[in-house]
């Protein structure tokens, strides 16, 4: 504020004005002055000099005013970050590094000068290795892969039976990922994941059944009963599950599936053939039953049973051993009947159905044969006799039939009689037309034979007895058989699976034998994982402590009240760990530092023995829940250490010749942070008050003693004060930090310094870089000091929150507001004031009682939203200063606020995207025009106070119309014939999009820009 804004040559122009009053006869003039005008410029510029002291009165007066309440400039205000420390690899098995320990940046950074980080606590740097990580749901029994090589479990087992062109072909192909789902080599990291959610997730749950044969038909019904299963077959019906089996191109569903009236058994078709798997030397078909989603609870059966039957086939080959035979009409001896005589009917199909049914029918036709012998033949037959029988004139020849007959099977090691369920020997010894019907139980032991060009199963029809079949002449009665067909069927009974697994999670298991049992077994469940948790499996043991793994997060709304417990793997199994949790339960990136029990132990958990820590959820996820809310990770690294821009000096000794008031110690330092000061109060302290600093505050005192044992200094810690009117504690000082002087009190608000024969005051001084320690990521990578065995370090993310000290003009600012509150925070601009002025990275602060902005509030709520200055680069530098500020708030709160009651957060960000559609008469100038359309947009819509622009506030979104009154303000650029509005939020209730016409504006909300999208045209005349 100016009491007399004029100029010089305000006043040459006055003085002219008065000279045209007083002195008409004498002419002013700045051109050619004579000596008037040019007294009359000297008084004017001596009267600036006036009128500028004039107008700096009000601002000394002000500052002496404000010097009445003793303030001190604010500190520098240090940035902070996250730096990873690496090992050399194979070397020792850690090492520790003290806090304070120096890093910096290189010399890239401000021009060639290095900027100074001491690491903000102790860690033992190990060379542990994080080499895998899962993570697994109780719910939804899913199971996460993050880390490591897991892949889903295989559901089938053996080697393709394969075909002469596939050879080479594998096993189960689709169930190779397409791609790697994990970065590999010896610098592979953690993928991005949503913690407890369940993408990704490669549990199954699934029912895999095995039989040599009993699966091999095609176009005919195959049945499975789970006895006990109606509610896994339920599902089924519902479409739950799917029923696969294994063929050349894969696994492929079955062309029909249906429940039947038990609610038990399923009926099957299939079209294409099984493709089978040899598994231990024997050949088997394969069937899946498998859940799409993993299954959440057990399902329990008493058993399950196979069954199937064909329908009527004609056979697949008539061999007689030499020569093929129509299928369709055949003579099994052929035309001349002669004993062991023998034909083969394969069908190699049917015949595989160990334990069915089969039965085999046909029509018998019989035709006849005359045999007699020649003159020749006969005189060749008489030469073994020695008198020449009687011939009589008229022979009559003699009937053969098929009189007996045998049927048998090939075992694999000869041939076995086939056990029909009546006696079939005679079957043709009537040799009478006659429609017959073989049937039998399939033996288990069929195995395939060569029969001529054939190969396969078969029955082998042998001729036993044939009676006269060699007399001549003879009339042979052969049989014909026509229209054989082949059929067989289980009639209702079940046989077991020859092989059942069982697939739960991630784990495969053989059940077999619990079919024998007739008990009730679990034949669909989940994984073995009863925990929402994140495993992370360490190759070693970390030998010693503090330990430190940093996760860092993605900027999401956090509004789940997560809250996770953190355990480790021992012999017994899991245990609680204490943590320092710096991430807040995931609310934010940081670190989580422990101390690693001696007790820990490696563990095997999906085949890995490691080192597990386990991070378990305490309660179970709501399904209405949103991923939008869970934390986004993404990266865990371990060896991260917090750090500051902060110098810490060595301790220096200084000493009093004179007590006085108001003393000053030069420091000899810029930018001061803080200072520990101690002052030697060994001839002024009592013995009672060391006695009781010893016992209640030890980290307060330090007591010398020469080398009789005697005390020769007691050195009290003193506390820093803002101002010495209202000190708590006499034992204070202040830090001029624009002189960088230790400052003591007059003895009268607080005690001073005494003279001593020794050092009166020792003081270690911290120093900050502020602004200049916002860093890049990567920009640190040094060590101050050589370290052995260190590889390298590296910060992975933004050096946040550096600002620099108070100027004077910001500590009047401040002063007057302390004036207006008393020194006391009461309203809402009190807290307003001390907030912005608590940190220069905070633009703006609101003050909403009575709400929260994760749930409905409390009337003894109270939450301030900050604004950061650098909220576009995440919320590193709001995390970093919110728990102090909230300190420091509660700390000077006049009302009773609790803590519990005071909540400090980030502002709803409402993205307004905005697409537009402008007219340019020049289409050279379209690239122009959109790219000040869309920087005119971005500058608008950014909330951030700059020069000249105060920003949007905190609770106030701009409307429509607001944005198009900007935009016309390019009117000589391009003509805006119509703009639409969008707006884009999470709150609590989930994520939202509607047009800014509809948006509820809350308390909590600021604007910022979003991706905006301008349509140029190119005007026409008409319009």
């Amino acid at each position: 504020m100016k009491i007399d804004d004029r100029n010089i040559s305000d006043i040459e122009d006055r003085v002219a004005e008065l000279a045209r009053s007083y002195v008409p006869e004498w002419h002013y003039d700045r051109a050619n002055p004579d000596m008037g005008s040019t007294i009359a410029r000297l008084f004017a510029m001596q009267m600036k000099e006036n009128i500028d002291l004039e107008n700096r009165m009000l601002e000394r007066y002000h500052a002496e005013f404000i010097n009445m309440l003793d303030l001190s400039l604010k500190p520098a205000k240090p940035a902070g970050s996250m730096v990873k420390i690496n090992l050399i690899e194979d070397t020792i098995e850690g090492t520790h590094l003290r806090k304070g320990t120096r890093l910096v940046t290189g010399d890239t950074v401000s021009g060639g000068d290095q900027v100074v980080f001491e690491t903000d606590r102790e860690i033992y740097v190990t060379n542990s290795r994080l080499t895998d990580a899962f993570m697994t749901d109780r719910e939804d029994a899913t199971f996460v892969p993050l880390l490591g090589d897991f892949s889903p479990v295989l559901l089938i087992d053996g080697v393709a039976e394969q075909d002469e062109s596939e050879e080479g072909a594998e096993t189960e192909q689709e169930e190779t990922p397409a791609e790697p789902v994990f970065s590999t080599g010896a610098g592979r990291s953690i993928k991005p994941f949503v913690l407890f959610s369940e993408d990704g997730n490669i549990s199954r749950s699934a029912l895999v059944m095995y039989h040599e044969s009993l699966f091999d038909i095609e176009d005919e019904p195959i049945y499975i009963r789970l006895s006990g299963g109606s509610e896994l077959t339920e599902a089924i019906e519902r479409g739950d599950y799917i029923l696969s089996y294994y063929t050349k191109e894969g696994y492929t569903s079955f062309d029909s599936i249906r429940i039947l009236d038990d609610r038990e058994t399923i009926e099957l078709i299939k079209h294409q053939p099984n493709r089978h798997l040899i598994i231990g030397g024997r050949s088997y078909g394969v069937v899946v039953l498998e859940a799409k989603e993993t299954v959440r609870r057990g399902l329990e059966l008493t058993g399950v049973g196979l069954s199937s039957s064909g329908r009527e086939r004609e056979a697949g080959f008539v061999s007689d051993g030499t020569n093929d035979m129509n299928v369709k009409s055949f003579a099994p001896f052929g035309d001349t009947l002669s004993v062991y005589s023998e034909c083969y009917i394969g069908q190699d199909l049917y015949f595989g159905e160990a334990g069915a049914k089969i039965t085999v029918s046909f029509h018998t036709e019989y035709r006849d044969r005359g045999l007699y012998l020649t003159k020749q033949e006969e005189e060749a037959e008489l030469k073994i006799f020695k008198k020449k029988p009687k011939v009589e004139p008229a022979d009559v020849p003699a009937d053969a039939y098929a009189d007996e007959i045998g049927l048998e099977y090939f075992n694999g090691q000869g041939w076995k009689k086939l056990e029909c369920d009546e006696d079939q020997t005679q079957i043709f010894a009537k040799a009478q037309a006659a429609d017959s019907v073989i049937s039998f139980t399939c033996p288990s032991d069929w195995e395939p034979t060569q029969a001529g060009a054939y190969t396969g199963r078969a029955i082998r029809m042998r001729l036993l007895r044939s009676d006269n079949c060699f007399m001549r002449p003879g009339m042979h009665h052969y049989p014909v058989i026509e229209g054989l067909k082949v059929s067989f069927s289980y009639e209702g009974h079940f046989v077991n699976p020859s092989r059942l697994y069982r697939v739960a999670g991630t784990v495969k298991k053989e059940i077999t034998e619990l079919l024998k049992t007739g008990k009730t077994f679990t034949a669909m469940s989940g994984g073995s994982y009863a925990e929402d948790a994140l495993y992370l499996g360490f190759d070693r043991k970390m030998e010693s402590g503090p330990v430190s793994i940093y996760f860092e997060l993605d900027d999401v709304q956090n509004m789940t009240d997560l809250r996770c417990n953190y355990e480790y793997s021992t012999a017994a199994g899991f245990r609680h760990m204490k943590v320092v949790d710096s991430t807040r339960d995931f609310s934010r990136s940081g670190t989580v530092t422990f101390m690693p029990p001696s007790d820990m132990r490696a563990v095997t958990l999906e085949g890995r023995s490691r080192y597990w820590i386990r991070v378990r959820r305490e309660h179970a996820q709501s399904r209405e829940e949103a991923a939008l809310f869970l934390p986004h990770i993404r990266n865990v690294l371990l060896n991260v250490v917090n750090v500051s821009n902060t110098v810490t000096g060595n301790e220096e000794n200084y000493y009093i010749s004179e007590a006085i008031p108001n003393q000053r110690i030069s420091l000899g330092s810029g930018s001061i942070l803080d200072a520990e000061v101690w002052v030697n109060e060994r001839d002024t302290i009592t013995g009672e008050e060391t006695e009781r600093y010893l016992e209640e505050a030890p980290e307060d005192i330090r007591v010398e003693r020469d080398a009789l044992g005697s005390i020769s200094a007691v050195y009290v810690r003193w506390h820093e004060a803002d101002s010495f009117l209202s000190v708590k504690d006499r034992r204070s000082y202040m830090i001029d930090r624009f002189t960088g002087e230790l400052v003591f009190s007059d003895g009268i608000r607080a005690d001073i310094p005494r003279v001593t024969d020794d050092v009166s005051v020792k003081a270690r001084v911290r120093s900050s870089d502020g602004e200049a320690g916002n860093v890049d990521a990567y920009a640190i990578n040094q060590t101050a000091a050589t370290r052995l065995y260190i590889s390298d370090v590296y910060n992975p993310v933004k050096a946040y929150g550096g600002s620099n000290m108070e100027t004077t003009a910001e500590a009047l600012v401040r002063g007057a507001n302390l004036l207006y509150g008393r020194n006391r925070l009461v309203s809402s601009g009190d807290y307003i004031f001390t907030i912005l002025a608590y940190s220069k990275s905070i633009d703006k602060a609101a003050c909403i009682p009575g709400e929260r902005v994760d749930c409905d509030g409390d009337p003894a709520d109270i939450s301030f939203v900050l604004l950061m200055r650098d909220y576009d680069e995440g919320s590193f530098s709001f995390h970093r200063i919110a728990p102090p500020l909230k300190k420091h708030l509660t700390e000077n709160s006049a009302m009773t606020v609790s803590p519990e009651h005071m909540y400090i957060v980030e502002p709803i960000f409402v993205t307004v995207s905005v697409n537009v559609w402008a007219d340019v008469s020049d289409m050279d100038l379209s690239f122009e025009t959109q790219s000040l359309i869309t920087e005119t947009l971005n500058e608008y819509l950014d909330p951030v106070s700059r020069e000249g622009d105060p920003g949007w506030e905190i609770g106030v979104v701009p409307k429509k119309a607001q944005i198009q009154m900007k935009l016309g303000t390019l009117k000589s650029h391009a003509v805006i014939r119509n703009i639409s509005v969008i707006a884009r939020y999470v709150d609590r209730s989930g994520e939202h999009e509607t047009d800014i016409s509809d948006l509820e504006v809350n308390p909590f909300m600021v604007v910022r820009s979003g991706e905006h999208k301008v349509n140029i045209t190119l005007a026409t005349e008409e319009q």
